[in-house]
């Protein structure tokens, strides 16, 4: 482990200071970082995305090394390291229980090491190790026998990582409570002591679980009734899956468009004055998804980005139906050792934990961003629980068996690292090429960036330096707090993430209401197409404030040939 923490520093170490990308978690996060460290209160000032626990440690962090963007990235890689850890002593407990011992530490470290070339998302690094610390806490309650005293100790540690996770991300946090039970129920069917003592062994394991979670949920109630967020803090828990049943309602029954095939109202050029904005538009709450890629994309796809569209394409699938199998096989043993009575339910189990325990980070993925960066956070979890429930099933296994287990993994690791390691979207080291020229601005953002991006962000930031004020506000829609972040400028918007998929009916009557209200001194808006389609860019599917802002707006500029930042600038009187 000690290896793995020095190569983790030695690779992290070489690129946390290169590259900075518009459209990720990392201006998100310093801006509603700063916000809640300046006093601003979660929920009602400040929509989060995600649950308080996110933030609370980046709070601290700045209290302590003062707001800044590089410190919080040295920080995300700081939990990558974690998870990467956290997988090798799963695969190793793993490895260790079918008598591997003199493979154990081979196989945990490689797989490791994959967890480490490919973290994730930077600045969402949260997730790869949410799913990996739970599953490592299931799988070794599982592995430990119930009439041990670190049973009971194991639920424990895991009620209080489970309940971090709701914390951070009540999806994952549900997920993980559901296998949980799950793994009890299952362990006072088939565990071999007597039924009166499993259930009362595993009936405490429950109560130690919760009280974990109750435990790290104290505080955070405390803090929420000190500052008057408690109702809203504790209605999100059910307003969340609520949301998310409402937006599956809406996207299975709307259509996901390819870019190109909607019809699109052509802007007048900046330079023209528009009089008055055309009448609000009435649109409804498109719930509009990132179409999956398909074989029709691979045979569309151009030439320099066919290996790329091909590799996602098989990513897709390929560990699907590698779970799917691995699910089959752990039922199929289940049922065998169910039937002879042997140890093997234990071994059955702990396979199914690990699936499951993967299998909280897909649906993000598979149904909600099926794109390669959201990949990357499925993948340590996935390599996780496909190393260690093969090397639990095959443990007993034929030969040949033993080596198509041989060939899944080489297949998924190969794919992985080809596809995913060259992408620096998915936060690895690709993020160093061609960023060599240093960009420093406020809130510490100082970063090596390509000689383009230095030229392009220095005359925006020149820009809002010189047409606003430290406390005047910069709007950047549809999500970009980035720019708030290098210019170190407020927004008045509670919530900085939107786009077409979110934005509730009205959402254009209100954003023109409060650009009336706040009198924003910047407004820059990007034209990326958030969802793949040509509706999902900003000045389509919100065209009347788009239309607002330039009738009222100066433009100034446009800046970043891919990006196409549109920058206005308030009228002087």
């Amino acid at each position: 482990m000690v290896v793995l923490l020095i190569l983790a520093a030695i690779y992290y170490g070489s690129y946390y200071r290169h590259g900075i990308n518009f459209r990720d978690e990392g201006g998100t996060l310093v801006l509603l970082g700063k916000r809640l460290h300046d006093g601003e209160v979660p929920f009602k000032d400040v929509v989060l995305g995600y649950n308080v626990g996110w933030f609370y440690p980046i709070v601290a962090l700045f209290k302590v090394t003062g707001v800044s963007f590089v410190s919080l990235r040295v920080y995300c890689f700081c939990l990558s390291t974690l998870a990467a850890l956290l997988g090798f002593m799963t695969v190793h407990r793993v490895a260790r229980h079918v008598g591997m011992r003199q493979w154990a530490n081979v196989i945990a470290f490689a797989v490791a090491v994959i967890l480490i070339l490919v973290p994730g998302m930077t600045f969402k690094n949260y997730n790869p190790l949410a799913v990996v610390a739970n599953t490592w806490c299931i799988t070794s309650f599982v592995l430990t026998a119930l009439d041990k005293r670190q049973c009971l100790l194991r639920a424990g540690i895991g009620g209080m990582v489970l309940g971090a996770t709701w914390l951070t991300r009540i999806d994952l946090g549900t997920f993980f409570t559901f296998l949980w039970i799950g793994v009890c129920v299952a362990r006072i069917v088939a565990d071999r002591l007597a039924l009166a003592q499993r259930a009362l062994v595993v009936t405490v394991s429950l109560v130690m679980v919760l009280s974990g979670v109750a435990l790290m949920h104290a505080p955070v109630v405390l803090d929420a009734k000190s500052r008057g967020f408690y109702d809203q803090f504790v209605a999100q828990y059910p307003a969340f899956w609520k949301s998310i049943g409402l937006n599956l309602q809406i996207r299975s029954t709307s259509k996901t468009e390819k870019m190109g095939s909607a019809p699109v109202t052509e802007a007048k050029p900046a330079s023209q004055s528009v009089a008055t904005p055309k009448p609000e538009k009435q649109h409804s709450w498109s719930g509009e998804i990132l179409g999956r890629t398909s074989w029709e994309d691979v045979q569309n796809a151009k030439e320099k980005n066919k290996s790329d569209v091909m590799g996602l394409f098989l990513l897709t699938w390929i560990p699907l139906l590698s779970i799917v199998w691995l699910i089959i096989w752990a039922v199929v043993r289940w049922i065998k050792a169910a039937r002879s009575g042997s140890d093997d339910t234990t071994v059955a189990l702990a396979s199914l934990a690990l699936i499951g325990g993967s299998l909280t980070m897909f649906p993000q993925f598979f149904f909600w961003r099926p794109d390669a960066p959201h990949l990357s956070e499925f993948g340590p979890g996935f390599f996780v629980a496909l190393t260690g429930t093969i090397i639990l099933l095959a443990s007993k296994s034929s030969l040949v068996l033993r080596a198509g287990t041989a060939v899944v993994i080489v297949l998924n690791v190969t794919l992985y690292l080809w596809r995913m390691f060259p992408d620096r979207w998915t936060g690895t080291i690709a993020a160093r090429e061609n960023r060599e020229t240093v960009f420093e601005g406020a809130n510490g953002t100082r970063l090596y960036v390509s000689k383009h991006e230095a030229e392009w962000m220095n005359a925006v930031q020149d820009l809002i330096r010189k047409h606003s004020g430290p406390k005047d506000y910069l709007l950047a829609y549809p999500y970009h707090p980035s720019f708030n972040v290098i210019a170190d400028r407020p927004t008045y918007e509670k919530n900085v993430y939107i786009d077409n998929a979110t934005a509730k009916p009205g959402w254009d009557k209100g954003a023109i209401e409060r650009i009336k209200k706040h009198q924003p001194a910047v407004i820059i808006i990007g034209a990326w197409a958030v969802n793949g389609t040509e509706k999902s860019r900003f000045k389509n599917w919100a065209e009347t404030t788009y239309q607002y802002v330039r009738a009222n707006y100066s433009f100034v500029g446009e800046y970043d040939k891919k990006e196409k930042f549109e920058v206005f600038v308030r009228r002087k009187e």
